[in-house]
């Protein structure tokens, strides 16, 4: 049971577990659930959510918490949130934000990025340090709002520059195929991606939909020893 929720938060985190809702005008507040699967039994649902008063600055949220059988043995919760400023094409990253709490070990992860500087500051259970950054590095969550607005551009390749963990990492992803998706609001054509990695030991796939400017859809991940999880969209609206 552990175990699958300690996944369930590396899949979302680790490529592209939630949504951005981007349109050809740039992006709209929403609000998406999502339940995710391990095994086939349901461990957890996601919810995610954008905000932005002035539509320069966004505020990217999820909460995971666990849910059926897990909900009785583990009352733990996961937010994740990402602070971004819109830049012409481009979402520049102003600060990001992972705690969890409730469960065997609580966890506090801040990077703020300061970059007259070209810097990250990584704070992680009150012990700081800097890593240099290159120009158009990410965060490993508010990336995935810029992975969505490439796709709406059609940008390729689908290259970025990760601070996470006090290192840089690189996140790659290639065009699979185009297939329909059954999802918790109806069949949705959408374009299957897969990350690219060094190794095989885990294979993450993600389905996005262009109806609802490339929001995620589903996400597959199978890693070596710990079986495969789905997660699926099950309900969403704007909030504009």
């Amino acid at each position: 049971m552990r175990r699958g929720a300690a996944f369930m938060a590396a899949m979302l985190t680790a490529v592209l577990c939630n949504p951005s809702a981007v349109m050809a005008a740039g992006l709209r507040p929403f609000e998406a659930h999502y339940e995710l699967r391990h095994s086939g039994i349901t461990v957890a649902t996601n919810t995610v959510t954008l905000t932005g008063s002035d539509k320069s600055v966004w505020l990217y949220r999820s909460v995971t918490e666990a849910a059926g059988l897990m909900s009785l043995v583990r009352s733990d919760m996961r937010i994740e949130s990402s602070r971004l400023r819109r830049q012409g094409d481009r979402l520049v990253p102003i600060e990001y934000h992972y705690e969890r709490h409730g469960g065997r070990s609580d966890r506090n992860v801040v990077i703020s990025f300061d970059w007259p500087n070209h810097r990250a500051l990584n704070t992680v259970e009150g012990q700081t340090w800097e890593l240099p950054v290159p120009p158009h590095t990410q965060d490993k969550f508010g990336m995935q709002l810029s992975l969505m607005l490439d796709k709406q551009r059609g940008v390729q390749p689908l290259v970025y520059p990760i601070a996470d963990g006090g290192t840089l990492k690189e996140y790659r992803f290639e065009f699979i195929e185009k297939v329909s998706v059954d999802t918790g609001i109806g069949e949705l054509e959408a374009h299957h991606l897969r990350r690219k990695r060094d190794n095989d030991e885990r294979v993450t796939d993600i389905w996005l939909a262009p109806e609802l400017g490339y929001l995620p859809v589903r996400i597959d991940q199978a890693k070596k020893g710990e079986g495969s999880a789905t997660m699926r969209l099950e309900r969403f609206r704007y909030t504009d």
